[in-house]
């Protein structure tokens, strides 16, 4: 049977639980453990491809297709798996599963309860992410604890938890605050969201306290937590500082050794320890390398996390050719007022990620044009590609009403319009054309990549384009969709509609984004 590591957060939100949760799963897995991961979120949504990039990050897309938050992302890159449909589910999709077996008459006409029913399915969800081929499931309980919206799935943690009797580790997540005037941390919010754990029934085994970086946690401070939080001894609590860069916590945290301490209560045989590549990863990550200025060309400004998949496989690129990436947020908007040279004289390569409706899509027009003409390194992203061949339209083929249905759904000339009707989600297959770049870039004639795409390439522009210069270099051939575009005489100008950002790995980066950065360090030199 396999165990479990629940963690819940305490105090206030936004303290990192995706990639503590993520870390502590790298460290067992190095520990030669079978590890799987799900994440719990308490919100309403059933659809979470419809969250607001705005105020809930950008949306995950999984191999087959589900849509999840960005701690999606998190575990896959950590772990370097394929996560799908299975590793996260919200309280609405839990509710919809029991009012779908009432109104199917599974019930037999019982009152339908938050407890049994709500509780049982939710527990019937973790207990499927295990299996005989996996020893550990690492749980991330979204939300703080406290909150009203958690109710349900903190009672379904507390049966399931008396279900699994010591098979199970429960880790609490707080904030610690320095107070500048005292000179000191203080321990009491942790105590309060400590007590407020118990008054729904559950206990911290472990606590990891999360401060700003350049706060030391003493062990009289964690003396203090553990005796007023009930622990066995100071070694569970585990400081968790702000690092320089994300994939140091796997490091942090193995090296006060609370992956060796959830081993001991899980009663697991310890072997092994943080991978040698993983270190040497961090190594280059952390070093001082040369800078290289990239912009993202998008909308979403308001929140630092709405490009983070894609910000992520550019550095990524960047440890694997040893430069520290500086990577940027444009507004598109900013760029439909003050012109795209401005805007992006300052750095070596620009790519314009994915989105959807019209909010930005002239400054990503603009944004091609510059890239195009100034022979600028530019890779375009689902929507990206799309402005790029709406560009090409415009300029080169002289269609001056050149559009996307999406956004003019009376142009003269929709270069880009609606697929079959559904969205395009998840993995699909694209076959690389002889003697292109893209060819080049993959080193195979056929791969697969996953989308999240509404519009596709409108084919009956597909001859006038490709005789003017444009370089249709992927394809699905099996659907007749158009895949990768590129142009000849540019050292690297390539649209994808799908998004290659999601195979992308801090240890196995994505090749697209290694060529377009390798392209953007040529010409710098």
């Amino acid at each position: 049977m396999s165990k479990y590591v629940f963690v819940t957060g305490g105090v206030v939100s936004s303290l990192g639980k995706g990639v503590t949760v993520a870390s502590i799963a790298r460290c067992l897995l190095d520990r030669g453990l079978r590890v799987n991961v799900i994440k719990l979120d308490p919100s309403l949504n059933v659809d979470t491809g419809n969250l607001n990039p705005h105020e809930h990050s950008e949306v995950y897309v999984t191999c087959d297709g589900m849509q999840g938050n960005v701690d999606l992302g998190y575990y896959e890159r950590f772990l370097d798996i394929e996560c799908r449909r299975n590793a996260y589910v919200t309280a609405g999709l839990v509710m919809r599963s029991v009012l779908d077996k009432d109104a199917r008459g599974e019930y037999l006409g019982a009152t339908i309860s938050t407890v049994p029913h709500l509780t049982s399915e939710w527990k019937a969800y973790m207990r499927s992410a295990g299996s005989p081929d996996t020893d550990v499931v690492v749980v991330e309980v979204g939300g703080v604890v406290g909150d009203l919206e958690n109710g349900a799935m903190l009672e379904a943690i507390r049966q399931f938890e008396k279900e699994l009797k010591e098979a199970y580790v429960h880790i609490h997540m707080t904030l610690v605050p320095y107070l500048q005037g005292a000179g000191e941390v203080k321990t009491k919010p942790t105590q309060h969201s400590v007590r407020d754990l118990e008054y729904v029934g559950l206990h911290p085994d472990m606590i990891i306290c999360r401060t700003d970086s350049g706060v030391e946690l003493t062990d009289q401070d964690k003396k203090k937590i553990a005796m007023f939080c009930g622990l066995e001894d100071l070694r569970c609590v585990i400081h968790e500082p702000d690092c320089e860069n994300i994939y140091e916590v796997p490091l942090v945290l193995s090296k006060q050794g609370a992956d060796i301490i959830i081993c001991h209560m899980l009663g697991l045989k310890v072997t092994g320890g943080i991978s040698n590549k993983w270190q040497e990863m961090v190594e280059i990550a952390t070093s001082n390398l040369p800078v290289v200025n990239i912009a993202i060309v998008g909308k979403y400004l308001e929140n630092k996390d709405a490009y983070l998949t894609v910000k992520e496989a550019i550095k990524s690129a960047g440890y694997k050719l040893r430069k520290h990436v500086n990577v940027d947020i444009v507004s598109a908007e900013d760029i439909e007022m003050v012109g795209a040279k401005d805007a992006l004289k300052n750095y070596a390569g620009v790519v314009i990620p994915g989105g959807f409706g019209h909010r930005g899509i002239e400054g990503k027009i603009a944004t091609a044009r510059y890239c195009r003409e100034n022979i600028v390194p530019c890779l375009g992203l689902g929507l990206g590609m799309q402005t790029m061949v709406i560009e090409f339209a415009r300029s080169v083929a002289h269609l001056s009403d050149a559009n996307s249905t999406e956004v003019n759904a009376s142009t003269s000339s929709p270069v880009i319009t609606k697929g079959n009707g559904e969205m395009r989600l998840g993995d699909d297959k694209v076959h690389l054309k002889d003697e292109t770049l893209a060819r080049r870039i993959y080193g195979m004639p056929d791969t697969v990549e996953r989308h999240r795409n509404n519009y596709e390439f409108n084919n009956a522009y597909r001859e006038k384009l490709e005789n003017l210069g444009l370089i249709v270099s992927g394809i699905n051939g099996e659907k007749d969709l158009v895949e990768v575009i590129e142009l000849k005489d540019h050292p690297f100008y390539v649209g994808t509609l799908f998004e290659p950002e999601f195979r992308s790995r801090p240890m196995r980066p994505h090749p697209m984004f290694i060529t377009f950065l390798t392209q953007v360090l040529s010409i710098e030199k």
